[in-house]
């Protein structure tokens, strides 16, 4: 494995390709996150890493991000493929501060999945990042005050987030059966 010392950013690169699953129940309650240990083992050599995605990629993190607007920004009124319209919500990301995600759904087109009548909605959305970099820095640097300072010049910025993807939405369930997102950003640093 590459180390990490010349670049604080390297492990990050084990998140790409993993996957996670949520399961909600009949009322749309999250039962339960499968995988999420597998996704962040993929950081366990790098505590610092490790520390700040435990912010949002935990349970509860997740069932405020899923039990929000995220899989019920459906229209108020009724489209048909091609019709677009606005969606936004927010998420709570602990010690990482706040996510607001903004962009645009698109009724794709009617698909079945798994034997049920969905349609295929398409989603471009940008995403921006408010993280209080004094609290991560200091849960980040295990009570060192001198870890905590270097980490606060680190300067981390995240710009250019943007989340593509697709949800197939099944309107006799009124929710998601399915969805795939992929979020691209920009984070830089003062090194």
């Amino acid at each position: 494995k590459e180390s990490t010392a010349g670049n604080p950013l390297a492990s990050m690169a084990g998140l790409v390709g993993k996957e996670f699953r949520i399961l909600l129940d009949e009322n749309d309650q999250m039962l339960d996150v499968e995988n999420l240990e597998e996704v962040l083992k993929s950081v366990a050599n790098d505590p610092i890493a490790g520390q700040v995605l435990g912010q949002f990629l935990n349970k509860d993190a997740m069932k405020e991000m899923m039990q929000g607007a995220m899989l019920r920004s459906m229209p108020d009124h009724p489209v048909k493929p091609g019709d677009s319209w606005p969606v936004s919500y927010g998420a709570k990301m602990g010690q990482f501060g706040s996510m607001k995600i903004t962009g645009t759904y698109t009724f794709n087109k009617p698909v079945q999945h798994q034997g049920h009548a969905c349609v295929l909605i398409g989603t471009a959305a940008t995403l921006a990042m408010d993280m209080d970099l004094a609290k991560i820095a200091g849960k980040a640097a295990g009570g060192s005050p001198e870890a905590a300072e270097m980490m606060k010049k680190l300067d981390m910025k995240v710009s250019d987030a943007v989340m593509t993807g697709s949800i197939t939405f099944d309107p006799q369930l009124g929710m998601a059966r399915d969805m795939t997102m992929t979020t691209n950003m920009k984070m830089s640093m003062n090194l």
